[in-house]
């Protein structure tokens, strides 16, 4: 069983409470005594560690171990990413999570409920007068991702954010915002200069003419009491001489005899921290404590407080002044003092700040304890960035508490230069220019920068064609098996109108061959060339040629000079430069993906590969193409936005005139069931089909229009068919029938069944093999149920939809269908 244990943050604002399991109540986290004094919740909490139970708050229960003193050093809240300016500025005022959690909150309750209090303008248990709903704010939005709100500011960083647009940190605050967890402290872990005093426990062994194994502590009279030698007075004695006094003391007893000490169980030391902290109060802490210690359990030091002024004071003088900037810059703990019982640390006022910021490695704010310089400022710094320059700085100073003024400076002499409370220092940075340089990029290899020189031409950039060439190119040919190439060319020419495989497989192939073969565009490339007031220019120059090194092409450059390298699919280039790749599969001779010239056409290309086989069935041949492809699906989706609408306001014109529940219920499934069949129409697929118009007897290839091929049109000539295809409202739903000479519509739809009670009759129509749709708006006299059946056709009969609503005002299904080339896969689909 895990229990809750606080942990304390470095300002009030970061307070929260956290549970290591999700059992029984945490322990308060906001700032404030638990047992009405002035000592600290969390870390005033004794944990008994061999039970793993939190005990009452405020001194040691009995002779408890004091290693529940220590600190942990895991355990501390993760770390916050850094904020800023925007957050800091936002106009919308929010109240910090601690003030939430006062208000009204359980002790424990975690700051995500802070967060939605934020949102909603509340906290649990009492309405609270001073919150108010506010829109979401860049604050708010900080404490929703971080369940935690943003740690305050002084003025001067909020000056700074708006004069600087940065956020700087007070140097030396991150050393306190994450606080540890209490942990056991190993026994005997004391050094040589430890003094003892009341409560101190040791173990004392001795061998020879004594044999004993004492447990001992110091007394409250400063005593340790050892059986047949008495009391000895210990307390004040450093560790490293207590073996001496115990020798000496046993010595006037016994003779011949050796003894060992260890240390044991350590006393625990209160002490006060106050002034300027975070959370002042009484704080016990381990024997060993420190300065540090101290201020790390009162979350250090507050914004006003000082970083470099705190007095210790023992028995009612000052005995050190610690500067923590020795510690944080340098590493110097020899002014991190020892801790005795009543110790008082006092953080005074913070001194003048100044701040630092460009092109340094630590901008932060930093604070003044004597004259210092700019050149001291500049080390706390961490000196100058890699994107630091090294030549003139910028002050910006308070001039007689009543005005801000700007000076330079060069670096140079920041030792001369005292520094003044509120000094605002900028480092400049360089600039992103590189001088002295040329670049080669886009369609490149990698790009490439090279050093100019005087007289450097195009040629001289790029020496090589190979430059040019993307790696692609070369990991794709290197590749020892290549999927959906000539495999799927062979397995696509098989499946004999399986026009969705087909279709997805030239895409595939096409992009496979874009891929392999990325072409450059050897007539069109770019130098970008900056003049004297920076202003953008672009110079055109033919890459063929200036590779030649042809005198008008092959341009000087000047520094700075960015040359741009296209592909032919970055910039659409003339027709005649296109280069056309035609997939040809079925009944031809020689399936494959053929790349075409201008202007030639689908009968030169079939003519060309050796024409068509003896089982071609031309009539059903399906030519696809993918610019038809776009504007078909374009239309759908405008058409089914279209129906969408439509049924929106039928739904809405039969619900004004509904006169019963039920009518209204009626009227909203109708308009649901349309819907779906918009929604139905949207997703079907297009094939991007042209209707060649060929006729039913059509063999030789002169009957093919006379249309020019383009890049990715697919040509695909089945056998003859053998089967007519019945779907739709029959009772025999998708079936298929061999074909009959002489047989009409009539005939297959009676083989399928014959139409259900929810069919269309006057709205049956048939696609035929080439594409085309005959319905029964085509046949004046007649019905197109007497229509002669072609090899290939499929039958469509569709459901009875209400003709007097938005169907009937737009289009009839046939104009739908045969004006966006759905195939009849799609439109048994439309069917369902």
């Amino acid at each position: 069983m895990f229990a809750c244990v606080a942990i304390v943050t470095a300002t009030s604002a970061y307070a929260e409470s956290a549970c290591t399991s999700g059992s029984g109540d945490c322990s308060a986290a906001a700032g404030g005594s638990s047992t009405g004094s002035s000592v600290n919740s969390a870390y005033s909490a004794n944990r008994d560690w061999t039970s793993g139970t939190v005990l009452n708050a405020g001194q040691p229960q009995g002779a408890q171990s004091s290693n529940q003193y220590a600190y942990l050093n895991q355990g501390a809240l993760p770390a916050l990413p850094e904020p800023t300016c925007e957050q800091y500025l936002a106009p919308q005022p929010y109240l910090p999570a601690a003030q939430l959690l006062n208000n009204g909150q359980n002790n424990g309750q975690a700051a995500q409920s802070a967060t939605q209090q934020l949102s909603t303008g509340q906290s649990t248990g009492r309405q609270s007068s001073s919150i108010s709903p506010v829109p979401a704010t860049a604050q708010q939005t900080y404490l929703q991702s971080n369940a935690r709100p943003l740690p305050p500011i002084t003025d001067f960083q909020r000056y700074l954010c708006k004069t600087t647009n940065e956020y700087l940190p007070v140097y030396g605050a991150k050393v306190f915002a994450q606080q540890r967890l209490l942990a056991p402290l190993p026994a005997g872990s004391v050094s040589l200069d430890y003094v003892l005093g009341v409560g101190d426990t040791f173990a004392l062994r001795i061998w020879g003419q004594l044999d004993a194994d004492l447990l001992l502590m110091v007394d409250r009279s400063g005593n340790v009491f050892i059986p047949k030698v008495g009391n000895v007075q210990v307390v004040g004695v450093p560790f490293g001489e207590l073996k001496v006094r115990l020798n000496q003391a046993i010595s006037k007893v016994f003779r011949n005899f050796e003894l060992a000490v260890t240390m044991g169980e350590l006393k625990a030391v209160s002490v006060f921290v106050v002034g300027q902290v975070q959370q002042p109060g009484s704080y016990t802490l381990p024997a060993l404590s420190t300065v540090m210690t101290a201020l790390t359990a009162a979350g250090g030091p507050s914004l006003q407080g000082s970083m470099r002024h705190i007095e210790i004071k023992r028995a009612g003088k000052t005995v050190r002044d610690v500067d923590l900037y020795d510690l944080l810059l340098r590493g110097d703990k020899s002014q991190d003092l020892l801790l005795q019982a009543g110790d008082v640390v006092h953080v005074g006022t913070v001194g003048p700040q100044v701040a630092i910021h460009g092109g340094v490695n630590v901008p932060s704010v930093y604070e003044l304890r004597g004259k210092e310089s700019l050149r001291e400022l500049l080390d706390w710094a961490g000196g100058l960035s890699l994107s630091g320059l090294d030549g003139k700085a910028s002050i910006e100073r308070i001039a007689d508490q009543k005005t801000r003024k700007v000076d330079a400076i060069e670096l140079k002499k920041a030792d001369s230069f005292a520094l003044h409370g509120g000094d605002v220092v900028q480092v400049y940075k360089l600039a992103d220019q590189v001088e002295n340089m040329v670049l080669l990029k886009g369609n490149v290899s990698q790009p490439l920068r090279m050093p100019w020189w005087e007289g450097m031409h195009i040629s001289d950039l790029i020496t090589s064609r190979q430059q040019l060439v993307d790696p692609q190119f070369w990991q794709s040919r290197q590749r020892p098996f290549r999927q959906n190439s000539a495999m799927s060319l062979a397995q696509t020419s098989a499946q004999n109108g399986r026009e969705k495989i087909g279709a997805r497989n030239t895409e595939t192939v096409r992009q496979e061959l874009r891929t392999e073969q990325i072409e450059i565009n050897w007539d069109y490339a770019t130098i970008e060339r900056t003049d004297a007031d920076f202003r953008t220019h672009l110079v055109s120059f033919d890459l063929a040629k200036a590779l030649a090194k042809d005198a008008r092409q092959d341009l000087v450059l000047q520094p700075g000079d960015v040359i741009h390298i296209f592909s032919k699919s970055d910039i659409q280039v003339p027709g005649a430069k296109q280069t056309r790749f035609v997939r040809l599969e079925g009944e031809v001779r020689t399936p494959g993906i053929y790349e075409v010239q201008r202007g030639e056409t689908l009968c030169q290309l079939i003519a060309r590969i050796g024409g068509l086989t003896e089982d071609a069935y031309l009539y059903g041949a399906e030519f696809n193409r993918e610019s038809v492809k776009e504007s078909q699906r374009d239309a759908m989706d405008k058409l089914a936005d279209e129906l969408e609408q439509g049924a929106q306001q039928f739904a809405s014109a039969q619900a004004q005139n509904a006169v019963s529940e039920k009518d209204v219920q009626a009227a909203q499934l109708t308009a649901g069931q349309q819907s779906s069949w918009a929604n139905k129409l949207r997703n079907a697929e297009v094939s991007g089909r042209i209707v060649l118009g060929l006729g039913p007897d059509a063999r030789e290839l002169n009957a093919l229009p006379d249309v020019s091929l383009e890049d990715g049109d697919r040509f695909f000539v089945p056998g003859k068919s053998a089967t007519i295809n019945v779907v739709g409202s029959v009772f025999n739903k998708n079936a298929s029938y061999l074909y009959r000479n002489g047989a009409k519509v009539d005939d297959y739809v009676a083989l399928a069944g014959g139409p259900t009670r929810t069919a269309d009759k006057g709205s049956v129509y048939v696609i035929r093999a080439d594409g085309s749709v005959i319905s029964e708006q085509q046949y004046t006299f007649r019905s197109v149920g007497g229509a002669r059946v072609l090899p290939g056709d499929t039958i469509i009969v569709p459901e009875k939809l209400d003709r007097t609503t938005f169907v009937k005002n737009l289009m009839d299904w046939t104009q739908i269908l045969a004006n966006f080339g759905t195939g009849a896969a799609a439109i048994k689909v439309l069917g369902q």
